[in-house]
């Protein structure tokens, strides 16, 4: 992740932070993504 990067990387980063503040997830935990390819 490259938080000074793309806007996504950003977001993500946005959406980590306050799931660590609200307790939603705790440190050394995992955080799983599902990526969608999408075709043209």
């Amino acid at each position: 992740m490259n938080p000074g990067g793309s806007v996504k990387d950003r977001a993500s980063l946005y959406m980590i932070d306050n799931a660590r503040r609200s307790g939603a997830i705790k440190e050394g935990g995992n955080i799983c993504v599902r990526h969608k390819i999408f075709v043209s």
